[in-house]
């Protein structure tokens, strides 16, 4: 998956679903390294979205 700013739905529900298929990956392996980033992205546009 690209990473990028998260600015539709449809790329928010993309990213969860990525999130959700990567979620047990191996510390200090690339793919966790891509799950960090995109829970900060995820986070970003949650927090956006909905501040409260």
């Amino acid at each position: 998956m690209e990473l990028k700013v998260i600015k539709t739905k449809h790329e928010y529900q993309a990213a969860i679903n990525r999130l959700e298929e990567i979620f047990d990956s191996k510390k200090g392996s690339k793919t966790a390294d891509e799950l960090e980033l995109l829970s900060l992205l995820i986070e970003k546009y949650e927090t956006e979205k909905d501040p409260n």
